[in-house]
């Protein structure tokens, strides 16, 4: 069973949210997206007379298919029906695979000064025009786009040009773009197929961006017609599980009871509202369980449904010392009268049902109506900072339920966890462990993935990539950075500069941290430049080496305070001891900074990635130096002497 589709955005929007579209959609626009940041677009049920297929294909870049759907491109009446392939695929036509798209002719020979996403908008338009007119609006619009193309960037000073240059947000949360240039990779694909359940991963590697694309895409995918996906945590705001910290310290197994009580609140209030006015034997006892614990709500948002329960969880406290009565290890409150519990009174008639039979009931009715439903987790490192006594039992109980929910084949829970964090989870020992690793997956960038990242961000900054389009070279990078930000023969290039900058002790290079350095660059520069009024011939980069180490300065005090002090905890003390010293430590020099127990101390600074072990020493990072005013060279004594500077920058 299906919800029907009456609203109006199903007849304005009929391409946004494939399970509104059932059956043939002719007339319609339909739009999805492929791999990358590739757009596909395709006009259905608007065949010629002739009875003829698709008139062909035509690849361009992302950039120009506003121009080609926005204006008329897709015009059924006229029988005109045109596709947009990915950006990342070479133009057919160019090879001669889709003569039809010259009637018939092979492919034309490239002008002069014309890229080949110019040559194909211009032999669409040509196309276009022999079907509609030499005033096709989706004409006008390719030639307007090709003109503005070919637009340069004579007489703009550098300082002009690099202020048009928009990296977005490092953040997912701020980043209103991302969804142009995020890439599907094999743990989005790994996602999607349902082949993982746990997504972990480093601060700044791309968490909270699977989880918003995910949101946004996951109607476009085949797998999920009839899964719906529901975020079980607040995106924005103070951590809606926070509020668990209010009932004090719990046993894990009453953690377990809370975190399955608020499943069942969340997936059954919600799947009353979608399906409002469908009645069932399965719905129907679904209302009367949340209508009996008192869980059934009218706002079905997690902030609501979560507070409503600890809110329940803090009353039947409140009565548990005259009553005897506390939240039950594997059940949920159940009360058959008005429960007032503010006059400290539980009427008679107060009972539990089982936890995992009110998850069953749910499960039941999301069979009856032929649905499944993803419930996804985030911001779990923010829940309970600053409280251990409550974050480990918490969390730990959490991983407990979702092993409990595997026989409930209609509710997944998906956990979006950070690496650290999970470390703790199951420190000292996890019953099953292996059953959830089994459906854990990783996040790693390689340092391809993180050039294409650059590229790719670059590239959909179209102002500014227009602009300087005339002047690559090989690739937009060499145009904005210094082949070498230091130009000694043996300094490695700009790109590796940037990699070996960016990356903690661990080894993690976070994409975060990429975006952050280049936008602190950019800035560097722009407050250089201001005064600049000469223009700019492409000669020389944009981004100076100077202003790259400028950045580079902004980036360690930015993840000193956000990443390694905040992930520290208690033990950011023991960072703090390292403050405006040398970089690199034997076991010696780290007894003298770190006291007693140095040995212990020195394995959790290299588990939070602030030690890394060089041989029989240790070295901090270079993405934390500059922000805890530590400099290059040894604080132990050598042959040259105590603190000499002789490890070539890293290098």
């Amino acid at each position: 069973m299906r919800r029907p589709c009456s609203s109006t955005a199903c007849t304005r929007y009929p391409v946004l949210d494939r399970r509104r579209v059932r059956g043939p959609a002719r007339g319609r626009l339909l739009i999805w997206r492929g791999h990358g940041s590739a757009r596909a677009v395709t006009v259905r049920g608007c065949e010629p007379p002739d009875g003829r297929d698709l008139l062909g294909t035509i690849g361009v870049t992302d950039a120009a298919i506003p121009h080609l759907i926005a204006r008329g491109a897709g015009d059924c009446q006229l029988g005109h029906c045109i596709r947009v392939l990915p950006a990342d695929t070479r133009p057919h036509c160019l090879e001669g695979q889709h003569p039809r798209l010259h009637g018939g002719s092979a492919c034309p020979a490239r002008p002069s000064g014309i890229t080949a996403n110019e040559l194909v908008l211009r032999i669409a338009a040509d196309r276009l025009s022999s079907h509609h007119g030499s005033q096709s609006p989706a004409r006008t619009a390719s030639i307007e786009y090709i003109d503005k193309m070919n637009a340069d960037a004579e007489g703009r000073s550098s300082h002009e040009i690099l202020s048009l240059l928009d990296l977005g947000s490092p953040v997912a949360e701020h980043d209103s773009a991302l969804e142009r240039y995020f890439v599907e990779t094999p743990i989005f694909k790994t996602l999607v197929d349902d082949k993982a359940d746990v997504i972990a991963g480093d601060k700044g590697t791309g968490k909270s961006a699977l989880f918003s694309i995910l949101q946004k895409r996951y109607v476009q995918h085949k797998q999920f017609d009839d899964t719906e996906l529901l975020p079980a945590f607040n995106p924005a705001g103070t951590p809606v599980f926070q509020r668990l910290i209010e009932a004090g310290v719990l046993d894990e197994s009453q953690y377990i009871s809370v975190w399955k009580a608020y499943f069942v609140s969340l997936a059954g209030n919600w799947l009353l509202e979608f399906v409002d006015g469908l009645e069932g034997q399965k719905l129907d006892k679904l209302r009367n369980l949340l209508e009996g614990t008192g869980l059934r709500a009218a706002d079905t948002a997690p902030s609501t449904l979560f507070s409503q329960l600890v809110n329940k969880l803090k009353s039947l406290q409140s009565v548990q010392v005259s009553q005897g009565v506390t939240w039950p290890a594997d059940g949920i409150p159940l009360i058959t009268h008005t429960l007032k519990l503010d006059a400290g009174q539980l009427p008679a008639e107060t009972s539990f049902v089982n936890a995992d039979e009110a998850l069953k009931v749910v499960n039941d009715a999301l069979e009856e109506t032929e649905l499944s439903l993803w419930l996804l987790m985030d911001r779990l490192d923010e829940a309970f900072q600053a409280t251990p006594a409550i974050e480990k039992p918490a969390l730990r109980a959490l991983f407990r339920a979702y092993l409990d929910l595997k026989p409930f084949e209609r509710i997944r829970l998906k956990l979006f966890v950070r690496n650290d964090l999970f470390g703790r989870i199951i420190e000292g020992g996890f019953v099953n462990l292996t059953h959830v690793n089994a459906r854990k997956t990783v996040i790693t960038w390689d340092d391809e993935d993180l050039y294409d990242l650059v590229l790719r961000r670059v590239e959909e900054s179209e102002e500014f990539y227009e602009a300087v389009k005339p002047f690559v070279r090989e690739t937009v990078f060499d145009i904005i950075f210094p082949p070498k930000v230091d130009m000694a023969d043996k300094k490695p290039t700009t790109w590796t500069w940037i990699l070996r900058r960016i990356r903690d002790g661990n080894d993690v290079k976070a994409p975060r941290n990429l975006v952050t350095l280049m936008s602190q660059a950019q800035s560097a520069q722009l407050r250089r430049s201001k005064a600049d009024a000469g223009v700019w011939d492409g000669s020389e980069p944009l981004v100076t080496g100077e202003s790259m180490k400028k950045g580079l300065a902004a980036l360690s005090a930015e993840r000193v305070e956000d990443t390694l002090l905040a992930e520290a905890g208690d033990n950011a003390q023991l960072i703090d001891r390292f403050r405006n010293g040398k970089a690199e430590h034997n076991p010696q020099s780290l007894a003298e900074v770190l006291g007693d127990n140095s040995v212990a101390k020195t394995l959790i600074l290299r588990t939070l990635g602030f030690l890394e072990p060089i041989g029989q020493n240790y070295k901090i990072p270079m993405l934390y130096r500059d922000g805890l005013g530590i400099t290059q060279g040894k604080a132990f004594a050598t042959l040259q002497g105590r603190g000499t500077a002789d490890d070539a920058d890293d290098e």
